[in-house]
Protein backbone atom coordinates (compact mmCIF):
# COMPACT_ATOMS: atom_id res chain seq x y z
CA UNK A 1 0.00 0.00 0.00
CA UNK A 2 2.87 2.35 0.80
CA UNK A 3 4.32 1.80 -2.67
CA UNK A 4 0.99 2.77 -4.27
CA UNK A 5 0.80 5.96 -2.23
CA UNK A 6 4.39 6.90 -3.09
CA UNK A 7 3.83 6.13 -6.77
CA UNK A 8 0.63 8.23 -6.76
CA UNK A 9 2.50 11.11 -5.11
CA UNK A 10 5.27 10.86 -7.71
CA UNK A 11 2.68 10.97 -10.52
CA UNK A 12 0.98 13.95 -8.84
CA UNK A 13 4.31 15.81 -8.77
CA UNK A 14 5.14 14.74 -12.36
CA UNK A 15 8.26 12.90 -11.18
CA UNK A 16 7.52 9.46 -12.61
CA UNK A 17 5.35 7.96 -15.31
CA UNK A 18 2.51 5.45 -15.12
CA UNK A 19 4.92 2.56 -15.65
CA UNK A 20 5.43 2.62 -11.86
CA UNK A 21 2.05 0.92 -11.48
CA UNK A 22 1.41 -2.75 -12.10
CA UNK A 23 -0.81 -3.74 -14.98
CA UNK A 24 -3.57 -5.17 -12.79
CA UNK A 25 -7.34 -4.88 -13.13
CA UNK A 26 -7.57 -5.33 -9.38
CA UNK A 27 -5.42 -2.24 -8.84
CA UNK A 28 -7.61 -0.24 -11.24
CA UNK A 29 -10.71 -1.36 -9.32
CA UNK A 30 -9.08 -0.45 -5.99
CA UNK A 31 -7.98 2.97 -7.24
CA UNK A 32 -11.42 3.63 -8.76
CA UNK A 33 -13.08 2.76 -5.44
CA UNK A 34 -10.77 5.03 -3.46
CA UNK A 35 -11.24 7.77 -6.07
CA UNK A 36 -15.02 7.52 -5.60
CA UNK A 37 -14.68 7.64 -1.81
CA UNK A 38 -12.41 10.70 -1.92
CA UNK A 39 -14.67 12.44 -4.45
CA UNK A 40 -17.75 11.98 -2.28
CA UNK A 41 -17.01 14.47 0.57
CA UNK A 42 -16.63 17.45 -1.76
CA UNK A 43 -19.71 16.37 -3.73
CA UNK A 44 -21.73 16.22 -0.53
CA UNK A 45 -21.37 20.00 -0.23
CA UNK A 46 -23.51 20.31 -3.38
CA UNK A 47 -26.35 17.90 -2.64
CA UNK A 48 -27.69 14.91 -0.79
CA UNK A 49 -26.05 11.52 -0.35
CA UNK A 50 -27.87 9.73 -3.19
CA UNK A 51 -27.30 12.47 -5.77
CA UNK A 52 -23.67 12.93 -4.66
CA UNK A 53 -23.04 9.19 -4.84
CA UNK A 54 -24.53 9.00 -8.32
CA UNK A 55 -22.49 12.01 -9.43
CA UNK A 56 -19.33 10.42 -8.02
CA UNK A 57 -20.03 7.16 -9.86
CA UNK A 58 -20.63 8.98 -13.15
CA UNK A 59 -17.43 10.99 -12.61
CA UNK A 60 -15.35 7.88 -11.97
CA UNK A 61 -16.93 5.95 -14.84
CA UNK A 62 -16.44 8.83 -17.27
CA UNK A 63 -12.69 8.86 -16.58
CA UNK A 64 -12.45 5.12 -17.21
CA UNK A 65 -14.44 5.49 -20.44
CA UNK A 66 -12.23 8.38 -21.61
CA UNK A 67 -9.15 6.26 -20.95
CA UNK A 68 -10.63 3.22 -22.68
CA UNK A 69 -11.51 5.24 -25.79
CA UNK A 70 -8.05 6.83 -25.93
CA UNK A 71 -6.17 3.58 -25.48
CA UNK A 72 -8.39 1.62 -27.86
CA UNK A 73 -7.98 4.32 -30.53
CA UNK A 74 -4.19 4.05 -30.21
CA UNK A 75 -4.30 0.21 -30.02
CA UNK A 76 -2.48 0.36 -26.68
CA UNK A 77 -4.91 -1.36 -24.31
CA UNK A 78 -1.96 -3.16 -22.72
CA UNK A 79 -1.10 0.17 -21.02
CA UNK A 80 -4.64 1.00 -19.94
CA UNK A 81 -4.37 -0.47 -16.45
CA UNK A 82 -1.14 1.32 -15.62
CA UNK A 83 -2.29 4.67 -16.98
CA UNK A 84 -5.74 4.48 -15.38
CA UNK A 85 -4.20 3.53 -12.02
CA UNK A 86 -1.68 6.36 -12.28
CA UNK A 87 -4.32 8.96 -13.16
CA UNK A 88 -6.73 7.77 -10.47
CA UNK A 89 -3.93 7.76 -7.89
CA UNK A 90 -3.02 11.36 -8.67
CA UNK A 91 -6.70 12.32 -8.89
CA UNK A 92 -7.22 10.91 -5.39
CA UNK A 93 -4.67 13.43 -4.12
CA UNK A 94 -6.41 16.20 -6.07
CA UNK A 95 -9.75 15.12 -4.52
CA UNK A 96 -8.24 15.24 -1.04
CA UNK A 97 -6.93 18.76 -1.69
CA UNK A 98 -10.36 19.80 -2.97
CA UNK A 99 -12.25 18.77 0.18
CA UNK A 100 -11.28 21.77 2.40
CA UNK A 101 -11.81 24.17 -0.52
CA UNK A 102 -15.29 22.78 -1.22
CA UNK A 103 -16.30 22.93 2.43
CA UNK A 104 -14.92 26.44 2.82
CA UNK A 105 -16.85 27.53 -0.24
CA UNK A 106 -20.08 25.98 1.06
CA UNK A 107 -19.69 27.67 4.46
CA UNK A 108 -18.83 31.10 3.06
CA UNK A 109 -21.17 30.85 0.04
CA UNK A 110 -22.72 34.20 -0.79
CA UNK A 111 -20.31 36.21 1.33
CA UNK A 112 -17.50 38.49 0.23
CA UNK A 113 -14.99 35.63 0.59
CA UNK A 114 -16.72 33.50 -2.04
CA UNK A 115 -14.62 34.91 -4.90
CA UNK A 116 -11.39 33.87 -3.18
CA UNK A 117 -12.30 30.21 -3.54
CA UNK A 118 -12.15 30.47 -7.33
CA UNK A 119 -8.34 30.62 -7.18
CA UNK A 120 -7.77 27.23 -5.49
CA UNK A 121 -10.54 25.63 -7.59
CA UNK A 122 -8.90 26.88 -10.80
CA UNK A 123 -5.44 25.87 -9.58
CA UNK A 124 -6.66 22.33 -8.87
CA UNK A 125 -8.36 22.15 -12.28
CA UNK A 126 -5.22 23.40 -14.04
CA UNK A 127 -3.01 20.95 -12.14
CA UNK A 128 -5.35 18.08 -12.94
CA UNK A 129 -4.97 18.93 -16.65
CA UNK A 130 -1.17 18.94 -16.21
CA UNK A 131 -1.15 15.59 -14.42
CA UNK A 132 -3.54 13.96 -16.88
CA UNK A 133 -1.55 15.35 -19.81
CA UNK A 134 1.67 14.02 -18.29
CA UNK A 135 0.18 10.55 -17.74
CA UNK A 136 -1.16 10.46 -21.30
CA UNK A 137 2.17 11.75 -22.67
CA UNK A 138 4.05 8.91 -20.98
CA UNK A 139 1.48 6.18 -21.61
CA UNK A 140 0.44 6.97 -25.18
CA UNK A 141 3.93 8.04 -26.31
CA UNK A 142 2.60 11.27 -27.80
CA UNK A 143 3.98 14.76 -27.68
CA UNK A 144 3.40 16.73 -24.50
CA UNK A 145 1.42 19.48 -26.25
CA UNK A 146 -0.93 16.95 -27.87
CA UNK A 147 -1.31 15.13 -24.55
CA UNK A 148 -2.14 18.37 -22.74
CA UNK A 149 -4.70 19.20 -25.42
CA UNK A 150 -6.31 15.77 -25.03
CA UNK A 151 -6.26 16.21 -21.25
CA UNK A 152 -7.94 19.61 -21.52
CA UNK A 153 -10.65 18.15 -23.74
CA UNK A 154 -11.19 15.27 -21.31
CA UNK A 155 -11.39 17.55 -18.26
CA UNK A 156 -13.78 19.96 -19.97
CA UNK A 157 -15.90 17.07 -21.28
CA UNK A 158 -16.02 15.57 -17.78
CA UNK A 159 -17.09 18.89 -16.24
CA UNK A 160 -19.71 19.49 -18.95
CA UNK A 161 -21.09 15.97 -18.60
CA UNK A 162 -21.45 16.35 -14.85
CA UNK A 163 -23.01 19.81 -15.19
CA UNK A 164 -25.48 18.50 -17.77
CA UNK A 165 -26.49 15.43 -15.76
CA UNK A 166 -26.40 17.15 -12.34
CA UNK A 167 -27.25 20.83 -12.80
CA UNK A 168 -26.55 23.11 -9.83
CA UNK A 169 -29.68 24.01 -7.94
Amino acid sequence: MKAIVIASWDIFLLRRGPERFSSSWLLVALMASVYFLTDLPSLLTQGGLIESSLQGLVDMASWLVFFAVLFISKSMMSRFNQAASAWLGAAIIINLLEIPVAYGYSVLHGGPWEAYFAIPFLALAAWSVMVLGYVLHRALETGLLLSLTIAMVCVVANIMLLQYLFPAS
